[in-house]
């Protein structure tokens, strides 16, 4: 049976599901884990360096670390460790690491 052009599935006129992305369970499972073990995993590392830094997790996928300055390989590896530490293998597959310079703007709403 063939699909009619433009009626590709549940996900009509939008993106379709990204295969990396964690599913329901995995997403829980990696919101207890982030909570109680790899972010304060990767805030010790951020606090002994003095490039400060945020965390944000997005796009049930990624894991974005903001630092004022570059951070330096020994930081960036550093981190790199505690989430493969902390993290099982099926989510480690699951979960991309970024670093960026920056910071965030909070905006009221």
């Amino acid at each position: 049976m063939t699909t009619p052009a433009g009626s590709e599935g549940p996900h009509e006129g939008g993106h379709p599901p990204d295969p990396l992305a964690m599913n329901d369970e995995e997403l829980a499972e990696f919101a207890r884990v982030y909570e109680l073990r790899l972010l304060p995993a990767i805030k010790s590392v951020l606090n002994q360096a003095p490039i400060g830094g945020s965390v944000f997790f997005t796009r049930r996928r990624i894991l974005t670390i903001f630092t004022r300055v570059e951070a330096p390989p020994i930081i960036r590896q550093q981190i790199e460790s505690a989430v493969a530490a902390e993290l099982n293998e099926n989510l480690r597959g699951k979960v991309s690491l970024a670093f960026r310079v920056g910071h965030i703007i909070r905006r009221g709403g």
